[in-house]
């Protein structure tokens, strides 16, 4: 029983580590895309999808439905990723990054919470909400800490 609420806690931050990753790797290995993946206005779109095709394929295989409870594990590991990568920009602020990763998957859990328990028609309208509003949350604060 311990076994599995471990691996339920566990499956979500590897996820989020392994998509950041991932994602470093690509830009590393096709620098002409990096021009899609300015950090502060492309950025957190692409971010917020990668987290949010991540959350489906574990709603969808591993059968997650506590999503407020596992979905802020995909923004902690994220946020570790990202805050080791810009530490020697930022020092010891880029940790902060982990917190504000948690928050935007906070939002993202509660939208995806509420399709899952609405009717077909709401239901997208969530799905969507769920993608867009933790991305545009992401967009401003990258633009505030752009200008500070």
């Amino acid at each position: 029983m311990i076994k599995n609420k471990l691996l339920f806690f566990i499956t979500p931050l590897i996820s989020g580590i392994i998509l950041v990753c991932f994602y470093i790797l690509i830009l590393f290995l096709f620098p002409s895309i990096r021009f899609i993946s300015n950090g502060i206005t492309s950025g957190p779109f692409i971010e917020e999808i990668l987290k949010f095709i991540t959350i489906l394929f574990l709603i969808i295989f591993f059968k997650y439905r506590s999503l407020s409870i596992c979905i802020p594990f995909i923004g902690i590991g994220w946020g570790l990723v990202e805050g080791i990568a810009y530490y020697n920009k930022l020092g010891g602020r880029s940790f902060i990054l982990i917190l504000i990763h948690f928050i935007f998957a906070l939002v993202m859990a509660f939208f995806l919470n509420k399709a899952i328990n609405k009717t077909s028609r709401i239901k997208y309208l969530y799905y969507s909400l769920a993608l867009i509003i933790p991305s545009l949350i992401h967009l401003g604060y990258n633009l505030f800490v752009s200008n500070l």
